[in-house]
């Protein structure tokens, strides 16, 4: 049999705004956002709370309102934006079908550092993950950039005067920014990522799900995607946590590359706008690299339950390997059919079993990243931070734009092996924001050859956990939008000097 290509793992550069820095980055940002075609986006939290009954209700009306609560209470701690244009391709001009055949990005992250200016609630297990993934709370409070949630007072409304010198209106003003461009807002199972946006960047939060929906749908012109509604209920993928479809499809493309008969997808992570010294990754293993382990079972290499869900309550003391390289070259050969069934079955008792307060990896959420989050017992999904690159003392910041970097098949300027460390221990937002921009340009890729309009068809509807349907994001006849989102509307085409209103992306 055939030797699958394993390339190492893209962990792209990304440029980290801060208080400090996020106004001298402004046209730097703007000009990326610019040339996006699309926009991946991530957020993480300090913590989601006690929301077993009300997130895993039968009711959608009903999860919104909990999420609503949950955005209202807790604080968003890291916003990751990874911006997506075309780039001329990199295939060798003696062969006009390599050219034909490659589709190039050029990628540029940004991992936004954010401080709440409203008391917030923290879970105790969100801060146990925070640390261990690298996040310092005290640096939040210092170098956060500051926003205010909920309705925003009319001097927090963003200008053309004031964004230049105010922090938070300038952070207002790019989100605005990227919405006006009209291009697609791209989620992996983000609803709840969406309130947290809603709610800290934008206004309160609706009532009623009707209007946050009506609302959405003038919010997003370009449409949003949920790359998790399309790999469970299009693509039909057998396990859909974010980090399994990312790895998946980064081999893939390098395998269609080799054979030169196929399209495929290539991606350059841009430098950071501002050079400054970065500090190493620390990367430990921590004990989940258990390839050479004791397995709790015989003859067993990976854990079954990551494989099928991208979590282990074990988490990184797991005696059986995470590493997804392992897990995809088993699947391959067939050996995680009868596996996945069985777990498929247990998910099924798992789900039959809620009302007496039992959680299952799968259904608890909402919202759960099921490759990323920490779980507990009371909670399916914790949130934590990413890594911060601290700059150079004493060097002072000049921003800078270079989107020139030549593109490479699946490699930034950061690539390691694909160990359990990189997707457990490395976590981000840019990083998910990232891979979730990845996963998105191989769906529509995928589909584009196949003939048709690509994945457009799928454009605003999002991923429902526990759900054979997605949210729709589109105009009812039932519905108007928000007072708060009306009001909103007026100030940002007052300080604009006037705008068009923006309309809902046809599906």
């Amino acid at each position: 049999m055939k030797e699958t290509i394993k390339p190492e793992v893209t962990v792209p550069q990304y440029t980290e705004v801060t208080v400090h820095n996020i106004l001298s980055m402004r046209f730097g940002i703007q000009m990326a956002i610019n040339r996006a075609v699309f926009i991946a986006f991530d957020a993480e939290f300090s913590g989601l709370g006690e929301r077993r009954q009300a997130i895993r209700s039968e009711s959608v009306a009903t999860r919104y309102q909990a999420l609503a609560k949950v955005a209202q209470s807790y604080a968003l701690l890291t916003l990751g934006l990874t911006t997506f244009e075309p780039a001329p391709s990199t295939a060798s001009t003696s062969s006009s079908q390599d050219a034909t055949l490659e589709h190039p990005y050029v990628v540029n992250n940004f991992s936004f550092l954010l401080k709440c200016q409203k008391d917030f609630t923290v879970s105790s297990a969100s801060l146990s993950f925070l640390a261990d993934t690298g996040l310092d709370l005290s640096r939040v409070m210092r170098d956060g950039i500051p926003y205010t949630p909920g309705v925003p007072t009319p001097s927090d409304t963003p200008t053309s005067d004031d964004s230049m010198t105010n922090p938070e209106q300038c952070l207002r003003a790019l989100f605005q920014y990227a919405l006006s461009k009209r291009v697609p807002f791209i989620i992996h199972n983000g609803l709840l990522d969406i309130c947290f946006l809603y709610e800290a960047l934008y206004t309160q939060l609706p009532d009623t799900l009707e209007s946050f929906v009506a609302d959405l749908c003038e919010m997003f012109p370009g449409g949003i995607y949920d790359t998790k509604y399309i790999a469970d209920f299009v693509d039909r993928e057998n396990t859909s946590f974010l980090a399994y479809l990312y790895r998946k499809y980064e081999r893939e493309q390098v395998t269609k590359k080799l054979k030169g008969e196929m399209h495929y997808l290539t991606f350059a992570p841009s430098q950071p706008l501002v050079v400054k010294a970065s500090s190493k990754m620390a990367v430990t293993n921590g004990g989940a690299e258990g390839v050479q382990g004791k397995s709790s079972k015989k003859h067993r290499l990976y854990c079954e339950q990551f494989a099928s869900y991208g979590y282990c309550k074990n988490g990184r003391n797991c005696p059986n390997s995470h590493n997804l390289d392992v897990i995809l070259d088993c699947e391959e050969n067939g050996s995680l059919k009868n596996m996945k069934k069985k777990l498929r079955k247990i998910k099924t008792e798992d789900t039959s079993s809620k009302d007496d307060g039992t959680t299952s990896p799968d259904s608890a959420g909402a919202n759960d990243k099921e490759d990323t989050s920490t779980k507990t017992e009371d909670i399916n999904m914790e949130v934590a931070d990413g890594t911060a690159h601290d700059k150079a003392p004493g060097k002072k910041e000049q921003p800078y734009f270079n989107s020139s970097s030549s593109a490479i098949t699946s490699h930034a300027a950061k690539s390691l092996p694909a160990t359990t460390a990189v997707f457990e221990v490395y976590h981000s937002a840019a990083f998910d924001a990232y891979m979730t921009g990845c996963v998105f340009a191989r769906q529509q890729l995928h589909h584009t050859v196949k003939g048709g309009n690509g994945v457009k068809e799928h454009v605003n509807k999002i991923n429902v956990m526990g759900k054979d349907k997605p949210l729709l994001i589109q105009v009812s006849p039932w519905s108007k939008t928000s007072q708060r989102h009306r009001e909103m509307t007026v100030r940002l085409n007052c300080s604009s000097n006037g705008g068009k209103r923006m309309s809902c992306a046809s599906s």
